[in-house]
């Protein structure tokens, strides 16, 4: 519209956004109504999550506050899953210190975020131990019995979601693409469309969110300290968390988790094609929707080196 920095009748009410500073006041005051905190000396707000706003407080408390009602749902079987998992893997999870339907306040997990930097930046003998704490935790996970009732987890896509996706890349995404480029999406989605790539699997309890930030550990000691965000958890493919790992990590870091828990080697290929698949999911999301940052999602983010389908899985390429 012309003249859009023109003066405002100030007649007219005027949705103004909220500060960063008021939207934690805003918090910190539905925090204390609760119960959950009393004094605060210190609180930052992450705002990068699609289901919670997340505010740190005094680096010892951690509380999410659901966007809308589907994450408040969320939220409550989150509760319930991990309630269930804490007893099955020997990784720290979520300490629930307080909740409410609109929020819940968590112990603090201390550590750093376990990125492809940070694993480079170990020595082998430190970060094949490292790799061997997440595989061990992968592995009692995907063993913990599943509870009757148990979600399932939305990170777990059947073949004719992925074909669906391949329709929507070809209508939004496509015809943005250079040609080697739609090359490359023709030939990620034909192992879906000839049945070549099976979806054959045994049900497991699955993260299905295990992004670089979602691990952390001691860079001294070389230990993983806590797994976080257990929202889209539930029962599901084991390989969607492969997957995670091979799109962060690579395969040059991820082959190791082998090492403890050698049954992931059986959705390898899988987990390859999901790896490299879920870039075009979330762009295909931003086009869609209009999500600029859903486009720049995975940039500092996105491991390259995958290995062909096919090919072994466990063993250093």
């Amino acid at each position: 519209m012309f003249g859009a920095d023109a003066a405002v009748d100030s007649s007219q009410d005027v949705a103004v956004a909220p500060t960063e500073r008021q939207t934690i006041d805003g918090l910190l005051s539905m925090l204390r109504d609760a119960g959950a905190i009393q004094e605060v000396r210190e609180a930052r707000l992450i705002t990068d999550g699609l289901q919670n706003l997340v505010l740190v407080i005094d680096d010892e408390l951690v509380a999410r506050i659901p966007r809308d009602a589907d994450g408040r749902r969320a939220l409550t079987d989150e509760h319930q899953l991990v309630a269930h998992l804490k007893n099955h893997v020997s990784a720290p999870v979520p300490q629930l210190v307080a909740s409410t339907e609109e929020l819940a306040v968590y112990r603090m997990l201390q550590g750093e975020p376990i990125t492809r930097g940070a694993l480079a930046r170990l020595d082998r003998r430190h970060s094949e131990r490292l790799v061997d704490d997440v595989a061990e935790f992968l592995a009692e996970m995907h063993s913990a019995p599943i509870t009757e009732g148990l979600r399932a987890s939305t990170a777990t896509k059947s073949p004719s979601a992925w074909l669906e996706l391949r329709d929507r890349a070809n209508e939004h995404l496509k015809p943005l693409l250079w040609r080697h480029q739609q090359d490359w999406l023709d030939g990620l989605f034909r192992p879906v469309e000839n049945g070549e790539l099976s979806f054959d699997f045994s049900p497991a309890i699955i993260h299905g969110d295990l992004a670089s930030y979602h691990l952390l550990h001691d860079p001294v000691t070389a230990r993983l300290t806590g797994v976080l965000d257990f929202g889209v958890a539930g029962r599901g493919d084991p390989a969607v968390d492969l997957a995670c790992l091979l799109s962060v990590w690579g395969e040059r870091w991820a082959t190791g988790l082998a090492r403890r828990h050698p049954q992931l080697a059986d959705g390898a290929d899988r987990a390859r094609f999901l790896a490299a698949a879920l870039p075009v999911e979330w762009a295909v999301i931003g086009l869609d929707q209009g999500k600029q940052d859903m486009l720049v999602a995975h940039l500092g983010h996105a491991a390259t080196d995958l290995g062909e389908w096919g090919t072994p899985f466990g063993h250093p390429q």
